[in-house]
């Protein structure tokens, strides 16, 4: 699979996540956001 692919699945993938997140759970999100950073 070319790396472009690759990046953009992911770049998809993680904007779902962080919509669905957002959405759905804003502190979850956040406290998500800061244990991975």
């Amino acid at each position: 699979m070319p790396s472009a692919l690759a990046d953009g699945l992911i770049e998809e993938f993680e904007t779902a996540l962080a919509t669905a997140f957002r959405a759905k759970a804003p502190i979850s999100y956040l406290l998500l956001t800061r244990s991975l950073k």
